[in-house]
């Protein structure tokens, strides 16, 4: 009989998204008879108690007081040069690898699932490889590769890549195509759409307004100021036209989200926008909006609130850069509009107003294939049997 075997998955995000959602489905659907998970926080994190009811062991990397935590604010991590990159480890870094040797000592882990991507993982990873344990990373990043982090990805055995976007950044930094493998996250469909008409009467909404939500963490690639500018737009031709902007603000936006909201006033557009912060009823509000909206202005490596505003059978517009061409086929299951662009945006918006059976059919058509493609017992499946491969 073959004993089941130790997966310590590590999420270093410090903030909530679609890297610890996609966790919590693998770890939700993880057969137990052959895999047993510990997941890894850097810190204290929001999502423990839900990983806890599945059942999962909860430990923290760090123990005490945190040193301060390093801010990755370029898209593109390059350091200069191999010895410069080193000496961009941080005592956080440092302190997370120290706690991944640890626990896998005290847990007995067997194999160790990196759930970030190479460049935030890179300590981690070398720790790893020092305690002679099978890893895989999961890359859920754009992100280029510095010299440093190029040393650190050769003690990988495996990586699992979000989608063909990040493959390819991935084979054009040198990783050798038969040492990874794309393998789409898992997403829970929502349960059946509760009377839309509650939701609009917390948001201040009426059951005649045309909501476009924008669902997802407010930063400064994410478009938002493209969005409200569209949505300026076609105020005096829909005039019912209200936007929902739901999400927190990343700890690199603080700045931006203040010109977000300057923008809206000086837009002379406050009545038509609604800031809705963090929510943990995503379900709910995309069943209280017409569109999903996705603004991003930089390529996006998957886009999760994307296939999310599929299966809960809305028609979604998305920017059609990075990974989003990989869900959404142009004007058969979703709309595709170049990044940054406000006006073809707002004439997507405008579009699916005009054309409600055209919206409806492409809504049905995104339901369906999202539906399949993203069911989180093909993801867990896809996933074990990378493990199962790195094992053997």
């Amino acid at each position: 009989m073959t004993r089941v075997r130790r997966v310590l998955i590590v999420d270093q995000a410090p903030n909530l998204g679609g890297t610890v959602f996609g966790m919590y489905e693998l770890v939700r659907m993880l057969d137990r008879k052959r895999y047993e998970p510990v997941v890894a926080f850097c810190e204290t994190h929001p999502m423990e108690d839900r990983f806890r009811a599945l059942g999962a062991e909860v430990v923290h990397l760090i123990e005490g007081v945190p040193p301060r935590r390093r801010v990755m604010t370029p898209r593109n991590d390059r350091a200069p040069g191999f010895l410069g990159g080193l000496a961009t480890l941080t005592r956080y870094e440092l302190a997370c690898a120290r706690g991944v040797g640890r626990i896998i000592r005290s847990y007995r882990i067997d194999l160790v699932h990196h759930n970030n991507h190479l460049p935030r993982d890179r300590s981690c990873v070398i720790a790893t490889a020092l305690r002679r344990t099978p890893q895989i990373c999961h890359i859920h990043n754009l992100r280029r590769l510095a010299p440093e982090v190029r040393f650190a990805a050769r003690f990988v055995d495996r990586f699992v890549y979000m989608s063909k976007a990040i493959e390819r950044i991935y084979l054009e930094c040198g990783i050798k195509p038969e040492r990874g493998t794309v393998i789409y996250d898992g997403i829970e469909a929502p349960p059946p759409a509760e009377d839309a008409g509650t939701l609009r009467a917390e948001l201040g909404l009426d059951a005649s307004d045309f909501v476009v939500a924008n669902i997802g963490r407010i930063d400064t690639w994410k478009g938002h100021d493209v969005f409200v500018r569209a949505i300026a737009s076609l105020v005096p031709r829909i005039p019912r036209i209200k936007a929902v902007i739901v999400g927190e603000v990343s700890d690199t936006a603080r700045g931006f989200h203040a010109d977000l909201l300057r923008l809206v006033d000086e837009l002379g557009i406050t009545s038509h926008v609604v800031f809705a912060g963090f929510r943990d009823d995503v379900p709910r509000l995309m069943a209280g909006a017409d569109v999903i909206v996705h603004s991003a202005t930089e390529p996006e490596p998957f886009g999760r609130v994307i296939a999310e505003g599929m299966m809960a059978g809305r028609p979604v517009i998305a920017t059609n850069a990075g990974g989003v061409p990989e869900i959404i086929d142009d004007g058969v299951s979703g709309l595709l509009v170049p990044c940054g662009d406000i006006a073809a945006l707002a004439d997507a918006m405008a579009y699916l107003h005009d054309h409600p059976a055209e919206a409806n059919a492409i809504a049905e058509e995104g339901r369906r294939r999202a539906t399949h493609r993203f069911a989180p017992a093909r993801f867990a499946s896809e996933m074990m049997a990378v493990y199962d491969a790195v094992l053997r």
